[in-house]
């Protein structure tokens, strides 16, 4: 392995707009322990084997109990683990974000999540949301505000 050669992290989530223009976010399990909940967009770690798109499809029917279409992807976000390190590191995290919307005639019913709720796009900020890839989505998602209207058109 060369030393320019970087470990690479991938995670891929689902932004669901419905037609109040509201944006659906998951409340997480953490650990047993901690009794502690983490918000995140619907999504998870890219499976070893399947492309980024088939193990969103797989991890939101898994946890919302539908289909979806993926519209088109939004944005992709790489960052360096740790994020706050100083020091030089080779892994790094990227997370693809994508517009997803369920297969007609499903509905999105909460499966494994603890809740899921929808926010209306100007109440969705990062105090909402607790994962660092999170809050990096979070700031395209404010750049697309607009956009985001806009794909509830052509979502109908």
């Amino acid at each position: 392995m060369s030393n320019n050669h970087k470990i690479v992290h991938e995670y891929v989530y689902g932004v669901f707009v419905n037609e109040k223009y509201r944006i659906l976010i998951a409340q997480l399990y953490g650990q047993p322990k901690d009794d502690v909940f983490y918000w995140s967009f619907p999504g998870g770690r890219v499976e070893e084997g399947r492309s980024k798109e088939d193990t969103l499809r797989k991890i939101i029917y898994d946890n919302l109990n539908v289909d979806i279409n993926l519209k088109r992807k939004v944005e992709t976000v790489e960052y360096r683990i740790p994020f706050y390190s100083s020091k030089p590191t080779k892994e790094v995290m990227r997370v693809h974000l994508y517009y997803v919307a369920p297969l007609p005639g499903q509905t999105i019913e909460r499966r494994l999540y603890k809740r899921i709720e929808w926010l209306m796009i100007d109440r969705l900020s990062k105090k909402n949301l607790n994962f660092l890839s999170d809050k990096l989505l979070y700031k395209s998602l404010e750049c697309l505000r607009f956009e985001v209207r806009e794909h509830i058109k052509i979502t109908r």
